[in-house]
């Protein structure tokens, strides 16, 4: 959160001493409201009129302390939402009593599959440098015709989140690993990546991509080495247009996949699954907008697993994955429009 005059460094501080820090995503508040377990009633109660960008102070219970737009409404509404807050009586400082709690279907959609698999993907423009792919610098934002409107995070790398559920993740491991075999990837994790993954959210909100506009694709996983831990190469390739005629194509990504994967059998586990795309990406319509560069430009998008258990690596992979029709199609991307 940055404030105009204090600066985020001196307002992360007093959060971190005196709150409970939660971030809720603005863009969907009607319906993430839902997931509180109170039929939003915590959220709406609280919600400052101006929906994002905004800045709120409550007790456990929900009882609202203050509020502020960004810049130096936070600042002001730390200083009076803790003015408020010593004002309080212990009770009225209480969390909701045992019992009361609810978990709700949408906070239910909003949690990884049991036993899943999660990888961080990082997706990041990428310019060409004598024939090599190099990284964007503040240098090259002065040239604005090449980099309309662009901050200098838009050079940075935009993070999200994949989910597999258990039986997708162990349908790439093979049950007699054979040396130099050759196999296809389970055709519901193939359209999971192209589909919302293989798509620039460098700017903001990612788009996703229809079944009909994947006009190529493939992924294949080849064995390498058997023992003691199965290694597997990953290749592929995506064509992803708006149109069937690319060159007609509002829209467009024509990437390659090359990527390494480890498994350990006796951890009955994955230790490696590092994935790059690399290929040209065109166009604006929801992607980019009035941000988007002219022509066909680099796009990079990377895959690791995750292996820790951090709040930011449990993120939905979906700004709406609470709602159930996004939640059904991000699991059966192979099937549903």
């Amino acid at each position: 959160m940055q404030d105009g005059r204090f600066g985020v460094n001196q307002v992360a501080p007093l959060v971190k001493e005196n709150c409970v820090a939660v971030a809720i995503n603005g863009h969907m508040l009607y319906w993430l409201a839902k997931t509180d377990g109170a039929d939003g009633e915590f959220i709406k109660a609280n919600r400052h009129p101006s929906g994002g960008n905004c800045f709120v102070l409550t007790t456990p219970s929900g009882t609202k302390l203050a509020g502020g737009n960004g810049g130096g409404g936070a600042r002001e509404a730390l200083n009076s939402g803790l003015k408020n807050w010593k004002l309080l009586t212990d009770e009225e400082r209480k969390a909701l009593p045992p019992g009361k709690e609810v978990k709700p279907p949408e906070a239910e959609r909003c949690t990884p599959p049991p036993g899943g698999l999660i990888l961080r993907s990082f997706a990041r423009n990428l310019k060409k440098d004598g024939g090599e792919l190099a990284r964007i610098t503040r240098e090259d934002l002065k040239d604005r015709e090449l980099y309309p409107g662009w901050a200098p995070v838009y050079a940075e790398p935009a993070h999200f989140n994949v989910w597999f559920t258990e039986a997708e993740w162990k349908s790439l491991v093979p049950a007699e690993p054979r040396k130099g075999v050759t196999f296809p990837v389970l055709d519901a994790i193939q359209k999971r990546l192209f589909r919302y993954h293989l798509v620039n959210g460098t700017f903001g909100l990612p788009g996703t991509w229809s079944r009909e506009q994947i006009r190529t694709g493939t992924l294949t996983l080849t064995v390498e080495e058997v023992a003691p831990v199965v290694r597997m190469r990953l290749q592929g390739a995506a064509l992803l247009t708006t149109d069937a005629d690319p060159v007609k194509a509002q829209r467009g990504y024509d990437a390659r996949l090359d990527g390494r994967l480890t498994y350990d059998p006796q951890k009955k586990a994955f230790t490696r699954f590092d994935v790059v795309a690399t290929g040209d990406y065109w166009g604006g319509d929801y992607e980019g907008g009035r941000f988007k560069r002219p022509g066909r430009t680099p796009l990079g998008i990377s895959f690791e697993l995750v292996r820790d258990d951090n709040a930011i690596d449990r993120v939905p992979p979906l700004v709406h994955m609470d709602r159930e029709q996004p939640y059904r199609a991000y699991f059966a991307a192979e099937k549903l429009r």
